[in-house]
Parts: C-alpha cells; structure tokens; sequence
C-alpha cells in the first residue's frame, strides 16, 4: 500500500515545491497537496506536513489537532519560517510535533520524512493534542 503524504501551505510556490521534493524522492508516495487546509481534511494520510500559519480559518496546528483526532497514528510535521517561528517551534516541542523551519532544503525534508531527523524513539508523537483542543 503507498504511503500517503499530504502537504498544506496557503503559499503556492512552497506547496509546488515541497510536493516536487516528495514525489522525486518517494516516488512510492501519493502526494496531496492543499493550499486550504479544509480540504486536506477530507484525506486521510500517513503523514501530514502543514505550514503554521495557513492565513485561513484554522492554524496548522488546530488542523493536526483535527487529524489526530481522527487518525492518531498520523505523523505530522509543522512547518513555518515566518515572524511566527518561535510561536510554531514552541507548539511543536509542547505537542511532540516535528519541526521543519522554512526555507527548507530537500535533504531536511527527505531526511524528516525518511525517519532520520524524527524525534527519538520513544516520544509519543502528539500525545498532548487532544487534551488542550
């Protein structure tokens, strides 16, 4: 069964470019890029990679809060490079969210995706989310 990623970003060229970087690395994987995180809500996936600050009606850490919910075992990585960064890192380190500060290069994608730059084992992925929805 392929592995389903599912990319949210409301800015395009960082959407286009994250999912280029996926699907040329994991050709196995289905890529389902968003630029609304409402509709990202309809798919499930094995991984979602949202950017914090989507400008839309929910942040990228209420949408993983609403993934886990539904789909636990959901591997999430929040992403932002903006004025918000140190709001974003601080969430993720509180939620045992993986962090990928934007610009990004590919081989901190590949490596976060492939396991190598995840947190360590043991870390029970997003196990804070649902007690603070």
């Amino acid at each position: 069964m392929k592995m389903k990623v599912v990319i949210v970003d409301d800015e395009p060229e960082v959407l286009t470019m994250a999912a280029k970087m996926v699907k040329k690395n994991f050709s196995e994987y289905e890529v389902a890029p968003f630029g609304k995180p409402e509709g990202a809500l309809d798919y499930s996936a094995d991984i979602l990679l949202t950017d914090y600050n989507l400008h839309a009606s929910m942040t990228g850490l209420d949408l993983i809060k609403k993934y886990k919910a539904n789909s636990p075992k959901t591997h999430c990585i929040l992403m932002s490079g903006g004025e918000d960064t140190e709001e974003a890192k601080k969430y993720a380190a509180e939620f045992g969210i993986d962090f990928l500060h934007k610009p990004f290069a590919m081989e901190e994608l590949v490596g976060m995706l492939k396991g190598e730059t995840r947190k360590p084992v043991g870390v029970n992925y997003g196990s804070n989310i649902g007690s603070q929805a």
